[in-house]
């Protein structure tokens, strides 16, 4: 075969290829259009989560052609609306989860007993955002005090909603890492009520979104005092990084832990029997959508960063993190996570 006919195969071939493609676009595109797709939340409304899919459904829709509408169902710390998709059986990819994705790996990973799904057996859409978070004190106390001043409370009392919600494993790793004398009390439900609790006296430390920081802390008179990632937060510059504050040696694992999990983020899941060209029609869309300067701008006033992931990086990701050899995949951070603070 000569050169010329072997690039002509080629070229036919790409062709028949990228019109097959066209068509199943085609197909996807015309199966959403004026549809309902429902972009589910594990959280209440007017929680950071909620917002944040609100902001997203509008692109969604304007980039699917479906009318997207969020739906709340709060339970098991955001992770019930997994288990359910889970155990679905449906094929219509017209149910959307939007994924606390630490809370989730961290659920896994401990076995916790509320798990009824396996993260690296759904179809992930993509990543919306970072999960930034900050460490908020009680009025009149600081970092220095939870280092070891003589203002120390013992036990540090720590808001949290339940055993593996982010608020519980943020407060478990920050307490192993500085050597606190820590009770983490669940029962709260969200980062409103965790702060709340503060604000009353009821605890004395919780780690909420930065967003949530910001909105509340200041008006409240409580510290923030730290943001749990490596970099400072866009809507706090002014507030120091855990690593600028410092930690023991002994516990840099635990705060490593800590940021790579909160490193996760936000994202969207689909049951993983929906139909591929669906998943690759939501995915574009979902892409999309986060470049719009709507969105965006939307995104900045409201202090929420936008962080997109790709599907194939995320799935990557979470499975090393699932991997038993993993940093941190170990039986000391089952038992941390699960019963040392509680």
């Amino acid at each position: 075969m000569t050169i010329i006919r072997l690039l002509a195969s080629v070229l036919i071939g790409f062709c028949c290829v990228a019109s097959f493609a066209s068509a199943e676009e085609l197909d996807a595109r015309q199966y959403y259009d004026s549809r309902t797709i429902n972009l589910v939340v594990g959280y209440r409304a007017g929680g950071g989560y909620d917002r944040f899919a609100r902001l997203v459904s509008e692109e969604l829709e304007k980039q699917t052609g479906a009318r997207v509408q969020v739906q709340n169902r709060p339970g098991a710390g955001g992770l019930s609306v997994l288990n359910d998709m889970a155990a679905s059986e449906s094929e219509d990819g017209l149910d959307l989860v939007v994924l606390n994705v630490s809370a989730a790996v961290t659920a896994q990973l401990t076995r916790s007993e509320i798990v009824r799904y396996d993260l690296e057996k759904i179809a992930w859409i993509g990543g919306i955002a970072s999960d930034e978070r900050a460490l908020v004190l009680a009025e009149g106390l600081s970092m220095e005090a939870l280092r070891g001043g003589e203002t120390t409370p013992s036990p540090v009392r720590w808001a949290a909603g339940g055993k593996t919600d982010n608020l519980a494993v943020s407060a478990a790793l920050i307490s192993e890492a500085y050597g606190l004398d820590s009770r983490i009390i669940t029962g709260y439900k969200g980062t409103g009520e965790a702060m709340a609790a503060l604000i009353r006296g009821e605890a004395d430390a919780a780690v909420v979104s930065v967003e949530s920081a910001v909105r509340v802390a200041n008006k409240a008179g409580l510290n923030i005092a730290a943001i749990l990632a490596r970099k400072r937060a866009d809507a706090a510059p002014d507030v120091p990084t855990i690593d600028e504050i410092g930690y023991p040696e002994t516990g840099k694992s635990w705060i490593d832990a800590l940021i790579e999990l909160t490193g996760l983020g936000r994202a969207i899941v689909v049951p993983t029997n929906t139909p591929a060209d669906h998943i690759e029609f939501l995915r574009e869309a979902l892409r999309e959508s986060l470049k719009s300067e709507d969105l965006l701008n939307a995104a900045e006033a409201q202090g929420t960063a936008i962080d997109p992931l790709d599907a194939s990086a995320l799935a990557a990701s979470v499975a090393f993190f699932l991997a038993e050899e993993s940093p941190i995949a170990n039986a000391d951070l089952r038992s941390i996570l699960r019963d040392k603070y509680f």
